[in-house]
């Protein structure tokens, strides 16, 4: 049960990504940058050196997790609200990686595909 639940993850986690590759319109008018608000540490995950630009017309959101524990995590995802100028919440940007061994440390590369995103905020980061 627990392996049919990792895979409806991943799996999950691919579709996503595919819709929001399908959905890519013009970017070249927004922000050059974002803003961050927050930092969080959760279950021995820490988020740290978060930073955002522009790539073509796509917005990353890239920084690094790191695994204070020794315990290897099958899953880990970061979640980001996106807003706008008004502080209105225009989207999401997400990444995730699979195993990501104890101690180690991952570079997350987080896609907004929302126009006009001023700012973002760490909702979470969170692994099992």
């Amino acid at each position: 049960m627990k392996r049919f639940f990792k895979i409806s993850l991943i799996v999950l986690g691919a579709v996503v990504v595919l819709v929001i590759i399908a959905t890519v319109s013009d970017r070249s008018s927004g922000p050059k940058t974002a803003t961050q608000e927050t930092a969080t540490v959760k279950k021995g995950l820490e988020v740290t050196e978060t930073s955002s630009g522009w790539e073509g017309n796509l917005l990353f959101i890239t920084g690094q997790v790191k695994n204070h524990s020794s315990k290897t995590y099958a899953y880990v995802q970061v979640t980001f609200n996106l807003y706008d100028d008004d502080g209105a919440q225009i989207g999401t940007a997400i990444d995730n990686v699979n195993n990501l061994e104890g101690g180690g440390v991952w570079k997350f590369k987080a896609m907004a595909m929302e126009d006009g995103v001023k700012k973002y905020k760490l909702m979470g980061v969170e692994g099992f």
